[in-house]
């Protein structure tokens, strides 16, 4: 095997779990770890949940934060009576 196959071997790394990925605020790369990611699209609900494109401008991966309907807030006034 190469010198060059075994360094690039190395470097790659197993993608973050969800759990990892959620307990970095998805502000991280799940799959090079870069802080220079950025939402790319509009965020697309269907029902309870939604998805929301994202890029890493340094891996230059792709993929789909996911979002799940928690409850609302009055746009007027901040919050809904009963959830303060």
């Amino acid at each position: 095997m190469s010198d060059m196959r075994v360094m690039t071997e190395k470097k790659k790394k197993k993608p973050m779990t969800d759990k990892e990925y959620v307990e970095q605020e998805g502000m991280h790369c799940p799959f090079c770890g870069s802080n220079r990611v950025e939402g790319t699209g509009c965020i697309n609900a269907d029902g309870a949940g939604a998805l929301g494109p994202v890029t890493c401008a340094d891996c230059e991966k792709s993929w789909y934060d996911c979002y799940d309907l928690t409850g609302y807030i009055d746009r007027d006034t901040g919050y809904v009576e009963g959830n303060t």
